[in-house]
């Protein structure tokens, strides 16, 4: 996951989903003069830079912030200008405020990136504290999708367990959309936004083969850095098993597509 040319491999399937997304919410991501969008997860910077000229007028400030001070220095190098800066940021983290001015940005945007996050409520708070009044977010992040319960099972695989420690480097959510929905609106109406609006979407998407679906996968690993060099073949043929099983991951017999299936959830709140 530090490997921000490996990562862009991931991007490629997101973008899609992130278009489909903001192309819903436009009316709401309109700027006003000189207003300062926080990009919360921007990895290598690629979807980042793809934002300004589609969604957001000249003069807009864009702030690109990552986890990773690798992906931050790439994004930087690759993708800066005078509209686009990067910045590490560590969102779960009840310690930013040494490095971040509370009430600074009008908007936030998060895409695929708060399942990774072990404290979700204190990322919500923070955001709320990052925003300015009558601020808001939209954030994009999936309730249920094969790459999430693959490496799940790898991470609890007995075979690795020394390797992945047994590692949740993300939420599983109830298959209760109600429910997910529910709790979510329950917990960002808590926390302060006055406006709020969760929805859950089915969506798929088509791999060429089974190993384009295993490449996508790769390239989220978190667990993959660790393994020694000569378990990775074998590490590999169990990553390729629990896939080849994944209730999610079916093959088109007459394409020779393969089909995943899985759920977003969308969330707009403001301030």
């Amino acid at each position: 996951m530090d490997s921000p040319k490996i990562f862009r491999q991931w991007n490629l399937k997101t973008y899609k989903d992130m278009f489909d997304f903001f192309d819903g919410q436009r009316s709401r991501l309109k700027c006003g003069k000189n207003e300062i969008v926080l990009d919360i997860g921007c990895g290598p910077g690629d979807l980042t830079s793809k934002l300004v000229p589609s969604y957001f007028p000249p003069g807009t400030r864009l702030i690109g912030s990552d986890i990773s001070q690798e992906m931050v220095t790439y994004a930087q190098v690759n993708y800066s200008n005078e509209m686009i800066t990067f910045k590490q940021l560590d969102i779960g983290s009840d310690n930013i405020w040494n490095r971040w001015e509370k009430e600074s940005v009008n908007k936030i945007i998060s895409i695929y990136v708060l399942h990774w996050v072990p404290n979700l409520r204190q990322a919500m708070v923070n955001m709320y504290s990052l925003l300015k009044e009558n601020g808001a977010m939209f954030l994009l992040l999936p309730s249920q999708i094969p790459f999430m319960t693959i490496l799940g099972k790898i991470g609890e695989n007995e075979e690795f367990m020394q390797y992945t420690k047994g590692a949740k480097y993300f939420h599983i959510h109830s298959t209760d959309y109600k429910v997910l929905i529910e709790d979510y609106t329950k917990m960002l109406k808590d926390i302060g936004f006055r406006e709020v609006d969760v929805i859950n979407k089915e969506k798929c998407f088509h791999y060429s083969c089974y190993e384009a679906l295993y490449d996508a996968v790769r390239s989220l690993d978190p667990y993959l850095k660790d393994i020694p060099e000569n378990l990775r073949e074998r590490y590999s043929e169990v990553i390729q098993n629990i896939a080849y099983n994944d209730k999610g991951v079916t093959l088109e017999p007459e394409s020779g597509f393969v089909r995943i299936d899985y759920r977003l959830t969308y969330i707009y709140a403001r301030k």
